[in-house]
């Protein structure tokens, strides 16, 4: 089961799906921020002139939570969630699914905890609860599972996090294709421009969870390490052979599970 933030049920019945809506869906530290910067890029004029993304692709659980007019929004409206991609299923609309290294996840969840959640324990603690699902969204290892469910649904595109870092151009293109827009050489340049890590340190304030928070109540500016490395593979500096061997017995748990990484 997921151990997802408390949402007011009300809300999400209220809510009103089109048929042109687009749909990010990752565990959490999985390339969602990054595919918000490409999905607002594509789609706009990309300005840079705004507080937080998601004014304009919002954070699903958290619009809901905070009773957000999402239908305010222009069409085609994109949305983030991490919710399990067969719960989001139940709207029409197009879904991208990103997946991430479970292990570089793992280490990147760890920190975020530590930065936004007071999380004082060590990473081996850590480690535990992520591997037993007792952290926010529940264990990453059924959130995939469920996503492989849906593998040959013409309307979910799966990227990878390490297939965007290694060939960011031809995903783009992927995206491009998926979704049907008509972007111009000038604009995919400047689109690929934008969304590189260095890009996107440089406007960090603009990604961080904590600007989301205070933009919501206040509207004031706040710089965290919402973007840590960005780099596949960081795992390594971290887990040690015992803990590499306690996640892939974790992966063979997982009835249903294909490719998991």
């Amino acid at each position: 089961m997921e151990n997802v933030p408390s949402v007011q049920s009300q809300n999400i019945a209220a809510f009103t799906p089109r048929a042109d809506d687009v749909y990010i869906v990752t565990y959490p530290r999985s390339g969602t921020t990054w595919l918000q910067m490409i999905i607002y890029q594509l789609t706009t004029s990309g300005d840079m002139d705004f507080t937080h993304i998601s004014q304009f692709i919002p954070f699903l659980e958290r619009a809901f939570l905070r009773d957000r007019k999402l239908e305010r929004l222009s069409s085609p409206r994109a949305f983030k969630t991490h919710w399990q991609l067969s719960r989001v299923m139940r709207w029409p609309g197009k879904y991208i699914y990103v997946t991430r290294n479970g292990r570089d996840v793992l280490v990147s969840y760890y920190y975020f905890y530590k930065e936004y959640h007071n999380f004082n324990q060590s990473f081996a603690e850590f480690m535990d609860r992520f591997l037993e699902g007792t952290v926010q969204y529940g264990t990453w290892f059924h959130h995939i599972a469920d996503s492989r469910l849906h593998l040959n649904d013409n309307s979910v595109l799966f990227l990878s996090y390490e297939d965007l870092v290694a060939s960011l151009e031809e995903r783009l293109q992927d995206i491009i294709t998926f979704l049907g827009l008509n972007i111009s050489t000038a604009d995919r340049t400047r689109v690929l421009d934008r969304c590189t890590f260095r890009y996107m340190r440089e406007h960090e304030s603009k990604f961080d969870h904590a600007t989301e928070v205070l933009w919501e109540k206040t509207q004031e500016l706040s710089r965290g390490t919402f973007l840590r490395q960005g780099k596949p593979g960081n795992w390594k500096e971290h887990l040690t052979p015992e803990q590499e061997l306690a996640f892939e017995c974790a992966v063979s748990r997982v009835r249903g599970y294909r490719k998991i990484r």
